[in-house]
């Protein structure tokens, strides 16, 4: 049986490139996740993410149970990204919009990411389908 679920993370007070950056950071890291936790990441299913004006929409489904709550505990944990994380999830952005991006003042670009981090950990806005 297929788990699906949309996770509805509130962005409203952040920019809109720093939302999809935090949407682009939550799926790699995801994927890293798997990797900790010895599961193939072509098998367990999909995480597709679409970032708007105030919310990110993460769109799951997953082929076992197992896979469904691990998801749901790892995108309420108290998540941190390293600059290399950042950088990376940068670059897939560059390619993705065929552009490139001058961070000014990374201190608050990590503030921004931390602070919304906290915010999904410590509440559960989940819909199920």
């Amino acid at each position: 049986m297929i788990s699906t679920a949309i996770y509805k993370l509130d962005v409203h007070d952040v920019q809109w490139d720093v939302a999809h950056l935090f949407e682009h950071l939550l799926i790699h890291a995801w994927h890293t996740h798997l990797i900790v936790n010895n599961l193939n990441s072509s098998l367990y299913g999909w995480v597709r993410g679409a970032t708007f004006e105030q919310y990110i929409f993460l769109d799951t489904g997953f082929y076992d149970k197992r896979t469904a709550e691990l998801f749901d505990d790892f995108i309420h944990s108290s998540l941190r990204f390293s600059a290399i994380e950042i950088e990376k999830s940068l670059a897939d952005i560059g390619a993705e919009e065929k552009s490139e991006f001058s961070i000014m003042d990374t201190q608050r670009l990590h503030q921004e990411i931390i602070h919304l981090s906290d915010r999904i950990s410590s509440h559960k806005t989940v819909t199920d389908i």
